[in-house]
């Protein structure tokens, strides 16, 4: 597949009935670039062999069956680099350690990065060197992981902005530092241990020392705890809010609503096929009288096959007697005498006469026989079947009538607040904020005990210092301890500067898109994140709306604008691709999204259903058709259990596609 930039062409589109594999596309991009399949706010990993082998099991359609151990995806990309191009070629690659594997650790993953032909000796560098590190989420996404944006807040959020900002490349720098630091201070105490008063004080440094490392790996273990259960309690609190009855019905309901979808996708399926079964139903009618004109035909055609083989080796025999009549000497050494030559051309002489009489006598070819022969065939292996088409056509309906039923009586559910599940709500709630509140109270016990073992540390320091003697080599390394610590402390404050100032490019970028794809442009003036890392819409009045007040349709676009903010605020660029994200928009937000989705990035490709297909094409403005560069229709072989992809030049409707 080609993802080649032309002239103002940005679109690529790839789509197909759910399960012919056009997911495996998306997913194939993902995993050989980093080795697994990241979420926007996920945080960022090493892949591992259960990433792959995950993948592998997702290829089977029988889980009990252990998958094909070999898996391989190559990604050509072209990078511009200060005025130069250089070819990248990406590889990863699986295959077993064993015959047979049964769990991760007996397949092995291989990673390659060759640049204009020359392989690197660190591919994932390699990779981090052109693509911006939150490509892996927020330039390649699922739709379905739009909505679970759209309830994030906080700490989601400002983790998402130090993404952008490659943060995790500043504290790695600011971890560097503090380890020198350290090592700096470790070697300042043994060239002070080199006076034999200062010993005393060392010793009891180190053990005041040993006790803040203890009490902050623990208030590093307690922060963690509270924040992971902050999460779960500001999750407690959304539902608490919106009053669903709960999170089982809703993925039922969701669940529910996917099948049905599926269903209806299938009854058109097999609608389109009843003008098929009415078309060769003349065919099928004339197939016995068919097949007795062919008969007699091919009596006609075995009769020309055996003249034309005996004619073929007749030619063999002469040539080989007019060979011999040449020749001087036989090939066993003698000479041949006038005697033999006489009877050998009488020999090509009866040759010679009885290929005319073949000849003569040679049939023609009936040129309908392989006409009539392809038409008997083509219809012998036609699978018309009325009698199975109405079955189906009955299953079917009745499949969707009882999902319909299904899922009003959901919804009805859902419509009468489920009590008893609030009030679960509300028993893990009141738990979470007593756990909060304990965890809370130990670590400002433990935060009292460093800043009185800080107390301690700086007294023994004032000791050091009174019966220290100043040596060159300890001056020198107190003076590279001071840089160390200084370096260390400004990485922070750097990354809490730029990340402000990102805050404001997303917030500008973000309103940008919002209010493109919003059905309120006259209501709402833009996105902001406040101080404390919450995204909401502002109106025009100048007053802040909190997501859970917006519809669920708002807030997927709020959630989309605000990852597009984030993509547009990136440093560098990276193709977009979007993998089944219009499946829950309304028709006017789905009108919006596809009038801007041309200048969404540089490259923009597009994962769609057959469903969402059609109602792209439906919507399609002129700008939009002139900027698809591709189309590719991903088509399953249910016999043959293979997926392939046809190219389009343009977007066709689906009947034409499906013919052709």
């Amino acid at each position: 597949m080609s993802f080649a930039e032309g002239t103002n062409k940005t679109l690529w589109i790839v789509w197909g009935n759910n399960g012919a594999g056009k997911t495996h596309v998306y997913k194939a991009i993902k995993w050989c670039l980093y080795g697994w399949d990241p979420s926007p706010g996920d945080k960022i990993r090493a892949a591992s062999n259960r990433d792959a082998w995950d993948l592998l099991y997702g290829t089977n359609l029988d889980q009990n069956v252990p998958p094909d151990p070999y898996m391989y995806v190559y990604l050509w990309l072209e990078h511009e680099d200060e005025g130069s191009k250089h070819q990248y070629l990406i590889t990863r690659r699986v295959a077993p350690i064993v015959a047979n594997p049964k769990t991760p650790a007996q397949i092995d993953i291989q990673l390659e990065v060759k640049v204009d032909g020359v392989k690197k000796e660190n591919p994932r560098e390699a990779i981090a060197a052109i693509l911006p590190v939150a490509a892996s989420q927020f330039f390649m996404f699922h739709g379905e992981e739009i909505r679970k944006m759209s309830l994030r807040h906080g700490e989601d959020v400002k983790d998402a902005i130090e993404l952008i900002l490659e943060a995790q490349t500043f504290r790695q720098g600011r971890d560097h530092l503090a380890k020198i630091s350290r090592q700096i201070e470790r070697d300042v105490d043994e060239e002070r241990a080199t006076v034999g008063e200062l010993g005393e004080y060392l010793s009891i440094k180190k053990q005041i020392n040993e006790k803040i490392d203890s009490f902050r790996k623990e208030t590093e273990g307690i922060q963690k705890d509270i924040g992971s259960r902050k999460e779960r309690l500001d999750e407690v609190d959304r539902r608490l809010r919106s009053q669903e009855a709960s999170q089982k019905l809703m993925g039922q309901l969701d669940e529910k609503k996917q099948q049905l979808n599926q269903a209806e996708e299938d009854r058109e399926s097999l609608i389109a096929r009843e003008s098929d079964l009415v078309a060769e139903l003349p065919a099928k009618l004339i197939l016995s009288d068919l097949k007795q004109v062919l008969a007699k035909k091919e009596q006609r055609h075995q009769r020309i096959e055996q003249q034309l083989e005996q004619i073929a080796e007749l030619r063999g025999v002469r040539s080989l007697a007019e060979k011999i009549v040449g020749m001087d000497r036989c090939i066993c050494g003698n000479k041949i005498t006038s005697v033999e030559k006489t009877h050998l051309q009488g020999e090509l002489g009866f040759y010679s006469e009885k290929l005319k009489e073949l000849q003569s006598k040679l049939e023609t070819e009936d040129p309908t026989y392989y006409d009539v022969r392809d038409t008997v065939t083509a219809i012998s292996n036609s699978r018309l079947d009325f009698e199975e088409y109405k079955r189906d056509r009955d299953r079917l309906d009745l499949r969707i009538d009882e999902l319909r039923s299904s899922i009003k009586g959901i919804e009805k559910d859902l419509a009468e607040s489920d009590m008893s599940a609030v009030r679960d709500l509300q028993r893990e709630r009141t738990g979470l904020i007593q756990e909060v509140a304990r965890k809370e109270e130990r670590l400002a016990s433990l935060n009292d005990k460093l800043e009185e073992q800080a107390g301690y540390l700086e007294k023994v320091e004032k000791n050091l210092k009174r019966v220290d003697i100043h040596t060159n080599v300890k001056k020198n390394l107190e003076r590279q301890f001071g840089i160390a610590t200084a370096a260390g402390g400004a990485f922070e404050d750097i990354l809490l500067q730029l990340t402000e100032v990102k805050r404001e490019v997303i917030e500008r970028e973000a309103t940008s898109v919002f209010r493109r794809l919003t059905n309120k442009p006259e209501e709402y003036d833009s996105i902001v994140v406040d101080e404390n890392y919450d995204v909401a819409v502002m109106n025009k009045d100048r007053k802040v709306l909190e997501r859970e007040r917006l519809s669920t349709g708002e807030r997927e676009i709020v959630a989309l604008s605000f990852i597009l903010g984030l993509m547009h605020a990136s440093e560098r660029d990276a193709p977009l691709v979007l993998d089944t994200f219009f499946t829950h928009l309304d028709d006017a937000h789905y009108t919006n999204l596809v009038a801007s989705l041309p200048d969404f990035a540089k490259q923009v490709i597009l994962i769609l259903t057959n469903v969402e297909y059609q109602n792209l094409r439906e919507r399609a403005t002129e700008n939009f058709l002139q900027r698809v560069a591709g189309s590719w229709h991903a088509i399953r072989d249910q016999t043959r259990k293979e997926s392939h992809l046809e190219i389009e030049s343009k977007l066709v409707p689906i009947p034409v596609a499906k013919a052709r």
